[in-house]
C-alpha cells in the first residue's frame, strides 16, 4: 500500500524542479490505487499547465463524478464549471449541469441547462440523446405550451414527425383541459396533419365535436377513420354509434355488419344492431341478432332492464325467453311472476304434445305454490261425464200390444178421471110405508 504523504511530497519535489510529468506520474500512482477527487482536479491543474486541455478536461470530469456521488454536490458544479470554461459546448458538463440544477429543485435552471445540451447534440447530429433529453425536460414542466411548442418544432426541424405530432397532441389536451376547444381542435388537428393515422389524434378531435355539439362533423370524421383503420372495431362502434345519433341507421348496420363479420360474438355489435331492428319493427332480425349473444347481454342488465328486453320476444321464442325469464324471477325472489311464467312455458310445451316437460313445469309451480290454482288443474286429470241412460226399447205394435196399451189407456183414463165422473156406490132404497119386511 502506498504512502500517500511520502507520495504527494515527492510529487512536490518535481514540481519545484519545473518536473510536471514527473509529478503527474506520481499522483496517478495514488488514484490508480483509489479514486479522489482532489487529486483528480490537482492532475486536471498539472495538464492544463502543460497546455493538454482535452486531458485536463478529463480528469476535472472525473474529480466532479466523484465529488457528485459523494455527495459535495458545490465541489462537483465548481469542477463542471472548470470544464465549460474550458469548452462550452462540452454536452455531458452541460448536462451534469442540468442534473444537479433539477436536484436542487432549480427546474428554469435545470430546463435551460438541458435545452442548450440538446440543441449542441442536434448540430451533432446525435439524435438518440436528444429525444432522452426532451422528455426529461417535459417531465419537468409538462404544462407548458410554449415549451411543448418548442419541442415540437425542434422534433420536426429533426424529422421527427411522429413525436412532433405527440407534442402538438399534448398541447391538444391542455387546451381542452382549461376549455379552449378553437386551440385544442388547432393541435389536434396539426398533430393529423403530421401523422393522419395518429389515432389518438383523430378520436381526439372527433369527441372534440361531439363534445360542442357538432354530431355531424364528428360522424363524417368517424366514417373517414374507418377508412383508415379498416379492421379497428372500437372505431367501427363508435361510427355506429354516431350513425344513430344523426339518424342514418343504415349507416350504422354496415359498420355493425363488418365488427359481426369478424367477430360474430361481439356482443356490443349484436345488440346494437337488434336494437335497429327492434325499433325498426324487424323483430324477427333483432331476435336473431340478440340470440347468440343473450346470456352474455343479459348478464350486463340490471334485471328489471332485462325482462323489459325479453318480453317482446315471447311470441316469437316461448322456450328461449321464458327460461331466460325463469331464470331472472328465480334470482329476483319473486315467486308470484316466476309461478306464472313457469304456467306459460308448461302451457306451451302442452300444446306441443311435450308432456313431460309440461308436467316438469307445472310440478316445480305447486312446489313454490301448493295453492297454485292453475298448476293444480293442469295435474288434474279431467273426470269423465256420466253416460245418460238408456230408454227401454221400443216394440213393435202387434193385437197383443194393441190390447195392453188400450187396455193401459184405460186404465190411466179412470185413474185420471175426476171424482164426479166416477159413478159412486148404489145408495140403500128406503122402506115403502104400508110394507114391512117380514
Amino acid at each position: 500500500m502506498l504512502d500517500k504523504t511520502a507520495v504527494l511530497k515527492e510529487a512536490q519535489k518535481h514540481l519545484a524542479k519545473g518536473a510536471i510529468d514527473k509529478a503527474i506520474s506520481e499522483l496517478e500512482k495514488l488514484v490508480a490505487e483509489g479514486p479522489d477527487g482532489n487529486t483528480f482536479n490537482t492532475i486536471g491543474d498539472l495538464y492544463l499547465k502543460k497546455g493538454v486541455q482535452k486531458t485536463a478536461t478529463d480528469y476535472y470530469r472525473k474529480a466532479a463524478n466523484f465529488f457528485w456521488h459523494e455527495g459535495f454536490t458545490q465541489k462537483a458544479q465548481a469542477l463542471y464549471k472548470k470544464v465549460l470554461n474550458l469548452n462550452p459546448t462540452d454536452t455531458d458538463a452541460l448536462y451534469a449541469f442540468g442534473e444537479l440544477s433539477e436536484e436542487k429543485g432549480l427546474v428554469t435552471d435545470a430546463i435551460k441547462y438541458y435545452l442548450a445540451t440538446a440543441d449542441l447534440l442536434s448540430k451533432e447530429g446525435k439524435k438518440d440523446r436528444i429525444l432522452s433529453i426532451y422528455e426529461k425536460i417535459l417531465s419537468l414542466s409538462p404544462a407548458n405550451i410554449p415549451l411543448r411548442i418548442k419541442v415540437a418544432e425542434i422534433f420536426m426541424r429533426e424529422g421527427l414527425k411522429s413525436d412532433a405530432a405527440r407534442e402538438y397532441l399534448h398541447v391538444a389536451r391542455i387546451h381542452e383541459e382549461t376549455g379552449d376547444f378553437a386551440k385544442s381542435k388547432e393541435f389536434f388537428q396539426k398533430a393529423i396533419d403530421l401523422n393522419p393515422r395518429n389515432m389518438e389524434a383523430v378520436l381526439g378531435l372527433i369527441h372534440l365535436h361531439e363534445k360542442t355539439g357538432d354530431t355531424e362533423h364528428a360522424a363524417a370524421r368517424m366514417k373517414d377513420a374507418t377508412v383508415l383503420f379498416p379492421d379497428d372495431p372500437e372505431i367501427l362502434l363508435r361510427c355506429a354509434e354516431l350513425s344513430i345519433r344523426i339518424d342514418d341507421p343504415a349507416g350504422a348496420q354496415q359498420c355493425l355488419n363488418r365488427i359481426i363479420e369478424k367477430d360474430p360474438n361481439n356482443v356490443s355489435a349484436r345488440r346494437m344492431l337488434g336494437d335497429i331492428y327492434l325499433r325498426g319493427g324487424a323483430t324477427e332480425n333483432a331476435w336473431q341478432q340478440y340470440l347468440p349473444v343473450l346470456d352474455a347481454v343479459l348478464t350486463d342488465e340490471n334485471y328489471e332492464n332485462a325482462i323489459s328486453l325479453l318480453e317482446p320476444f315471447k311470441p316469437l321464442d316461448p322456450v328461449e325467453t321464458g327460461k331466460r325469464l325463469i331464470s331472472l324471477f328465480r334470482q329476483l325472489e319473486e315467486k308470484d311472476r316466476l309461478c306464472d311464467e313457469l304456467v306459460a312455458l308448461g302451457d306451451y310445451y302442452a300444446s306441443r304434445d311435450r308432456e313431460e316437460e309440461a308436467r316438469s313445469c307445472y310440478e316445480e309451480t305447486l312446489q313454490l305454490n301448493p295453492d297454485h290454482r292453475v298448476a293444480r288443474l293442469r295435474l288434474t286429470p279431467p273426470q269423465p261425464e256420466p253416460e245418460p241412460e238408456e230408454a227401454p226399447p221400443a216394440h213393435e205394435g202387434g193385437p197383443l200390444d194393441i190390447e195392453i196399451t188400450a187396455l193401459f189407456l184405460s186404465t190411466e183414463e179412470t185413474a185420471e178421471a175426476p171424482e164426479s165422473e166416477i159413478p159412486s156406490e148404489p145408495e140403500e132404497t128406503p122402506a115403502v110405508s104400508g110394507f114391512e119386511e117380514k
